[in-house]
């Protein structure tokens, strides 16, 4: 049976590229968004891109009500098997620190004993950064102690699960930034989009990994 990925905040470009690599290596995907036009476009062009029925689509409402939406996975397809959590900041945000590792960590919460009946399954924290100069490149969340904190805790709820757990911070510049630089706008939304598609990429080629990653990992991806 094909495993079954969850995916957060599906409403954008990248949560597109995720989702739709992970198609084509036959997963069943089940996405989720709070803007439900958004939702319903990026999933018609998921359907239509990849031609797969085994996907669903479920709107978050304003509480995040992440367990009926892991509930409604399992009665469609039988499992939940890779948590794809995903969010965008830029770099004024993370100077302030305001990475939501509250919101993760809620919706690990919600995930683990679904998970944990897989028994095969990972956790990804996929956590976009948009940098408008080259010096945001130097920021590095790693060393930070809500990050910290974080990946702490996390570590403690997963002690003694077959579950992996991971965290890619992808480092992207905006269409401003590139075109300040030299770069058209056509050259640099083609390079905004190679960029998304190496990311979805290395989500998918590594969900595909009979070990998945290794235990606890950060990755740094940058432009």
């Amino acid at each position: 049976m094909p495993k079954v990925v969850l995916l957060t905040n599906f409403v954008d470009d990248i949560g597109f590229e995720i989702a739709n690599n992970l198609s084509k290596d036959q997963y069943s995907i089940s996405v989720s968004g709070a803007d439900l036009n958004l939702l319903h476009y990026y999933e018609k062009k998921l359907r239509a891109t990849v031609n797969n029925r085994s996907i669903l689509s479920y709107k978050l409402d304003a509480i995040n009500n992440f367990e009926n939406w892991f509930f409604q996975t399992v009665q469609v397809f039988g499992q939940a098997d890779i948590l794809v959590s995903k969010s965008t900041i830029d770099k004024l945000d993370l100077d302030k620190n305001s990475v939501d590792w509250k919101y993760h960590l809620n919706l690990i919460d919600v995930a683990l004993p679904f998970l944990i009946k897989s028994n095969k399954g990972g956790i990804f924290i996929v956590i976009m950064i948009e940098t408008n100069d080259s010096f945001s490149y130097q920021i590095d969340p790693i060393q930070d102690a809500n990050m910290i904190n974080f990946r702490s805790n996390v570590e403690k709820k997963l002690r003694g699960t077959n579950i992996s757990f991971n965290i890619l911070l992808a480092y992207q510049h905006t269409v401003k930034y590139m075109m300040s630089v030299g770069n058209d706008k056509k050259s640099a939304l083609k390079l905004l989009g190679d960029f998304r598609k190496e990311i979805s990429s290395l989500i998918s080629n590594l969900a595909s990994s009979n070990i998945l990653l290794f235990y606890d990992n950060v990755i740094k991806i940058k432009m």
